[in-house]
Parts: structure tokens; sequence; C-alpha cells
């Protein structure tokens, strides 16, 4: 589990290949809780947006009446195309050829007020593929999460394509930042052969992954877009900056020079200085 704004992982489990997340969506929820401290007040400020591996009704009705805001794709493609067949006006989606979005009137009954649209799109035969979203937050909220600024009394194809968008940006194009991650920490296969072995290495690249994202998110605050790095990038190229170290007599680190003709180390140079700053400690870039 990933928490959006800033990016850091917040619950990261290793489980048996067969294991899929409509199996471990509760307890992924419930550790994040215990890692977040979110009590009932906390729970409905945080918003949950899950793919279709957690949209059973089961985990839709847990987590609603867990009290969470949700936007969650539903699993069960016969009840998406059910939902598509109550859609009465259908808006072509400016961003993704072909594809359409409706709102579903009446919907399934999840046990608390839901909001649900239906989205279609063309197979190559013809036919129409169809696929649904279920969520219950308010419009300032979608419009937040999809990064827009709505208008005043937002028609009702904007307000659907926020949802697209708030949806499509639930971990930053989640598949994608998920597989860059993977390859920069070296965790795209089975490294060990034993499951405690694999999951102590699991724990150890989230803590990379974290030290990572720290680095970026207070480099950035103190010098906006220096480093605009997914975990891939940061790992192959910017960490791999030719650089030397001066220490003091005691073994201290006193200050950090990197190889001024290597591309990334003008950016990265200045990233570093804005964080070390505090410790009284420098880069600067040399000859190397």
């Amino acid at each position: 589990m990933v928490a959006s704004h800033y990016g850091e992982i917040v619950v990261d489990r290793l489980y048996d290949g067969k294991r899929q997340l409509d199996r471990s969506l509760q307890e992924l929820v419930r550790s994040a809780e215990k890692v977040l401290a979110l009590t009932k007040a906390r729970r409905r400020q945080t918003v949950l947006r899950v793919d279709a591996g957690g949209g059973r009704d089961a985990d839709v009705k847990w987590m609603l009446k867990r009290g969470y805001q949700v936007l969650v794709k539903v699993k069960n493609h016969w009840r998406a195309a059910k939902l598509a067949r109550m859609v009465t006006t259908w808006y072509p989606d400016p961003k993704v050829s072909g594809r359409e979005v409706g709102w579903v009137a009446g919907g399934h009954d999840y046990g608390y007020p839901t909001r649900q649209l239906a989205i279609r799109k063309p197979k190559k035969t013809g036919e129409w593929a169809y696929h649904a979203l279920v969520f219950n937050l308010p419009d300032a909220i979608l419009f937040d999460l999809a990064r827009q600024t709505p208008s005043t009394n937002p028609p009702p194809d904007q307000i659907l394509f926020a949802v697209l968008t708030a949806y499509d940006l639930r971990g930053g194009a989640a598949e994608t930042a998920i597989k860059g991650s993977k390859q920069g920490l070296g965790l795209t296969r089975r490294n060990k052969q034993q499951f405690a072995a694999q999951e102590i290495l699991v724990l150890l690249a989230q803590l990379a992954y974290n030290l990572i994202r720290w680095f970026c998110q207070q480099a950035n605050s103190a010098t906006p877009a220096t480093l605009p790095l997914g975990i891939k990038r940061m790992v192959r190229d910017a960490f791999h900056i030719p650089g030397q170290l001066e220490l003091d007599a005691q073994g201290r680190l006193l200050q950090i020079s990197l190889h001024a003709q290597h591309p990334l180390a003008t950016p990265f140079a200045k990233a570093l200085s804005s964080v070390l700053s505090r410790s009284n400690l420098y880069c600067n870039l040399r000859q190397i």
C-alpha cells in the first residue's frame, strides 16, 4: 500500500505466488491502520483507491463499514456489464480514443451511499468491454485527487472524467510506478530460495524505497523540480555519479564532491546540499 501524495510505502507484504489482492485486502488495510494509527475519525478522512483485485462486493462493503472514503474498481465483469445497461447517457473520453463513460442510474446496493459509473471500450471483435467504478467521495475530493480545478457547478461529464483521472492516479500510475521501483531496487524476480530470506529482502527494499522518496521530497521542497526522477533512475543514474568523500581525522564526513561533467551532477548537488546543509555538510562539483 502506497501513500499517494508523498509516495511512501505504508505496508508491504510478501505472499506466495497464488495469493491475490482479493484474499489480502482486509489484512493489508488493517496493517495500514496500525502503522498510521487510523482511528474511526481518521478513517473517515482516508481515501482508499483500489483496483479490481479489491473490488469484490464483500471487500467494498467492508471498507465502507470501516468508514473509509473509497474509489474502487468492480471485480465482477458480469456486474460491470449489468451496471453499464443502467447508463442512459455515454460521454466519449477525450483522453482515450473509443472509451466512453456514463453515470449508473440506481446501481448496486452496497449497504452505504455510493455513486457508480460504468466504462466501456470496444474490443477488436466489435463488442464492448465493460468496467465500473464505485465511490463515495464528494466532488471536492475527487477534483483534488485528479489534480484539477473544477468549474462552478461542474457538469456531469466533468465530474465523470475527474473520477477516471483520480482512479488512474491512485499511485502515480500505480502499475508503471511499481514496475519502475522494482527494477530500480532489484526486485523484478525472486532472489532468495527461502521465503523468510526473500521477505527480509523485501523489507530492506521497502526501507530503501522510502529513504529515496524521503530524500527526493526533502530535496524538491528546497529546490523545486530539481530531481523529477523515479526510483529506477535515481538508483541507476543519480546514485552512480562518480564522487569523493572528505573525512576528518575522526572519520566524520565533512564534504561530498561530485564529478562536474556528469549530466546529473549539478541538479543532484543542489538537491543534496539542501538536505545536508542542516548538518553543516556540503556538496560541490569538481573534476574527478
